[in-house]
């Protein structure tokens, strides 16, 4: 019958070919060469999804391997703009061994560049022996120092022997997850980011521990670039991960947005120090919780170290940021927070990711878990903060001036240091001021703030520091006596709380004062004691003069007896 159906599309008689191929194709009982010639016709009427099932028929029934019938299902599949994923699967197996077959690498070099995997489809191109060079801006490598390739070991700290490696299959264009036993070093990382490589890690250390909680947005499913809904698809993506993100910011915790091919997009929170992984793992289901439902066709979930395999967990290895992906050539940056697009210097943006302390996460979390409102926490530390620049307008300009993007100079770093720096425990409250700045580095200012003298700024010293400032906003605070009470000098935290500031007594010691203070403390004491010693000996003489003229050589003074001794000194007595 489908001889009688070809004839009659042959003649243009489409309606009674289209006729006999929907009645023959139905007929059961048929060998895998018929399933596969009434997929021919049904791709030239047009009859796409019907042609999909008779190939599918086609491979259900045939015993051994058929390129011909596998190129065909996925040659419709693309036509359909159906499950490229699985089109890529089918295309790279007849590759893999047929590879002298050109028209399956034809094929699926057009469904990798309609996914937008050019690296891929470059590998599968006749002309990839040709100049890959492109017209435009010439690039040049930076000079990765030292710091920074520590820095990026530091953040992803996992596995601390064994790494993976992202490598093409130069016949399929398919990528291979290579790994490698041995540890992670910095030319390894330096390749990395240069894209010269494509570095995956374990975030499982042996000691159990985690440096990091990662979530990701991805597409539940995969679509065709020329698909009418893919551009739709990816900007639901990216409003929910940007809804993510800003609702983790505006809670304060110090989250990255990190944009991946795909498209895909992944919400970093580092932690300082490291975590036990199933503890790691409860904070993640936690803040998984509380996060904004994705859109439709949006999935979210946590990246975690392990995934069930069998009766076992298998570590997983997870692709490093600032690095190449394979399949389409682009790469994995850092997104600004403002802009939305790439940072402009993903280096410089490293020295700026901000670490949180694990021992704040559970506390959350535990808030999370009882039920609480995990909303911006309204804790004295920031009120303190609302108060200080409320009273102090020098402190707030400053504030303003980072706020701005701009530098500060070394006197006003030191000044939010001794005044912002006392009002919590963990110098967030510097970390969020000086973030803004474009020499921002979050290692410098916790470095910094771990060495804080633990004596709050003096009004006087802030005016010597910054006269052009305290000039210009009138700087003339006074304090209450009660403010000034216990020898406690005048500072902008008194318009805070006075318990900020140390009284005179508190002054006096070692980890309030220097030693040269507290010498100079001493000395003039020293001399004062001199004084009225040489004063109190005068005073001796004098008093031992006139006992020796009174009959009972003694006196009462305020309820003390002063007599006069036989060898000549004054005793003092109660009676």
């Amino acid at each position: 019958m489908y001889a009688q159906a070809r004839n009659l599309l042959e003649q243009g008689r489409e309606e009674r070919a289209r006729d006999i191929y929907l009645h023959g194709r139905l007929r059961k009982g048929q060998r895998a060469g018929d399933y596969a010639a009434w997929a021919g016709i049904g791709e030239e009427l047009d009859l796409l999804p019907q042609a999909r099932e008779d190939w599918q028929r086609a491979l259900s029934v045939t015993r051994h391997f058929s390129a011909d019938y596998r190129i065909g299902l996925a040659r419709v599949l693309v036509q359909l703009n159906e499950q490229p994923e699985r089109v890529v699967r089918i295309l790279q197996r007849i590759i893999s061994r047929e590879p002298h077959r050109k028209d399956a690498k034809t094929l699926l070099r057009k469904v990798y560049r309609s996914l937008g995997w050019d690296q891929a489809a470059r590998c599968l191109d006749q002309e990839e022996n040709q100049s890959d060079k492109e017209a435009g801006p010439r690039r040049f490598p930076r000079d990765l120092d030292r710091k920074t390739l520590e820095l990026f070991l530091q953040l992803f700290k996992g596995r601390e022997v064994g790494y993976a490696e992202e490598v093409m299959n130069p016949e399929t264009g398919a990528v291979e997850v290579v790994h490698k036993e041995a540890p992670m070093g910095r030319d390894d990382v330096r390749e990395h980011l240069l894209g010269q490589r494509s570095l995956a890690w374990y975030p499982l250390r042996t000691d159990l521990t985690v440096s990091t909680i990662t979530f990701i947005y991805s597409l539940k499913t995969t679509s065709l670039k020329n698909a009418p809904w893919h551009k739709t698809e990816s900007e639901v993506l990216w409003s929910s991960a940007w809804e993510g993100f800003r609702y983790l910011r505006a809670r304060r915790l110090p989250v990255v947005l990190e944009g991946c091919p795909g498209p895909s997009a992944r919400i970093w929170l580092f932690l300082e120090g490291s975590c036990h992984f199933l503890m790691a793992r409860r904070l993640a289901k936690a803040l998984l919780q509380e996060l904004p439902f994705p859109r439709s066709g949006v999935a979210l979930g946590p990246i975690l170290p392990t995934e069930p395999r069998g009766v076992e967990w298998e570590e997983q290895a997870h692709p490093l940021p600032i690095g190449v992906d394979r399949q389409s050539g682009k790469k994995r940056w850092f997104l600004d927070e403002e802009t939305r697009k790439p940072a402009p210097d993903q280096l410089r943006f490293l020295h700026r990711i901000v670490c949180i302390r694990p021992k704040r996460l559970r506390q959350i979390v535990q808030k999370i878990e009882v039920g609480g409102d995990f909303g911006p926490p309204a804790d004295l530390a920031w009120q303190s903060l609302e108060v200080l620049l409320s009273r102090c307008p020098v402190i707030k300009t400053i504030k303003d001036k980072a706020d701005a993007g701009r530098i500060l100079n070394h006197e006003e770093k030191v000044a939010l240091f001794y005044t912002a720096g006392f009002l919590d425990n963990e110098h967030i409250l510097l970390h969020r001021i000086l973030e803004p700045c474009p020499d921002y580095r979050y290692k410098a200012v916790a470095r910094q703030a771990k060495n804080i003298h633990p004596r709050p700024i003096s009004c006087l010293k802030l005016r010597s520091m910054v006269p052009e400032i305290t000039a210009s906003v009138d700087c003339n605070c006074l304090f209450g006596p009660d403010q000034l009470s216990d020898g406690r000098y005048p500072s902008p935290l008194l318009h805070v709380n006075a318990m900020l500031v140390p009284t005179e007594d508190e002054r006096l010691s070692i980890q309030r004062s220097t030693v040269k203070e507290l010498g100079q403390h001493y000395l003039n004491i020293s001399q004062e004691i001199s004084a009225l010693e040489e004063r109190r000996d005068m005073l001796a003489g004098e008093l031992t003069e006139g006992l020796s003229r009174k009959s009972r050589p003694w006196i009462k003074v305020d309820g003390r007896i002063l007599s006069l001794e036989g060898d000549g000194s004054i005793r003092i007595s109660s009676r």
